[in-house]
This record gives C-alpha cells, structure tokens and sequence, in this order.
C-alpha cells in the first residue's frame, strides 16, 4: 500500500492534456483525483457539433473502464467521464481495503489517459458530424 501512496503523490491530482485522434479530430481531456478516496476520473469534453453533445451517458456508446458514468455542462461545452472507483478498483486513501483481499487494483493516470483517449476514438469514429466538419475543413 506505501508503493500506492508514492505512486499518488508522484501523480499528482489532475492532468489535462489536448488529444488528437487517428482521423486528426481533437479532444480537451482531463483527469482527477477525488480527495476523499484517492480514486481517479477521466474527463473528455465535447463541444456542440458533436452529436453527443447534450446526451447523458446511458445514452452515448462507448466502451471504457466501468462504463461511462458521469455528463454535465462545462461552460458551452458537454463533459462526459468514468470513475475508477468500481467494486475491484483499489481506492489508496481507503485503509480498510484488507477485506477485500488483495485482487483490488489501482488505476493509476496513465491507465485512466489511455482510457480517455480510447474515449475520444470512440467518440470520433460515431459523431457524423465532427466528421463532416471535419473533411469540410480539410476542403476548404
């Protein structure tokens, strides 16, 4: 559990970084601890050409760690995110996780990037409209 801790603090509490998919769309994501729990979220925030803009989880189709979980506005933008605080993710500020034995497994930073840029891929290959934007831009 101390190897945990110092992962943690070398990680720090938030990452935002700016994701370029494979068809050259872009996304604005960004991660965060959650203070009580030491749990990380993952964050990709859609802007409203997307055609999932506006929509609330259940309803988005992407396939990420424990599922899409969270949607809220942002500003004039549409976040959508996943915690990693599941039944087999191990929360580093929780000390009573013995019970549980040891299978629980903490997703560290760059386990919850790499599932956020899986999101923006996702994302970028369903939103027909972020496509039509795009080959429109690449026209003109």
């Amino acid at each position: 559990m101390k190897d945990i801790l110092e992962l943690v603090k070398l990680e720090g509490n938030h990452k935002q970084w700016l994701y370029t998919c494979e068809n050259g769309l872009e996304f604005e994501c960004f991660v965060r601890r959650v203070q009580h729990s030491g749990h990380l979220c993952g964050y990709v925030t859609l802007t409203t050409d997307n055609d999932f803009f506006g929509k609330e989880y259940d309803d988005i189709p992407v396939n990420c760690h424990g599922g899409l979980t969270y949607t809220s506005n942002q500003g004039p933008n549409w976040v959508i995110g996943f915690d990693c605080a599941h039944f087999d993710d191990l929360q580093p500020f929780y000390t009573n996780q013995d019970i549980y034995g040891d299978k629980r497994v903490y997703r560290d930073m760059e386990f919850v990037t790499e599932e956020c840029e899986s999101i923006c891929e996702q994302i970028s290959e369903k939103s027909k409209s972020l496509k039509r934007s795009k080959k429109l831009s690449e026209l003109i």
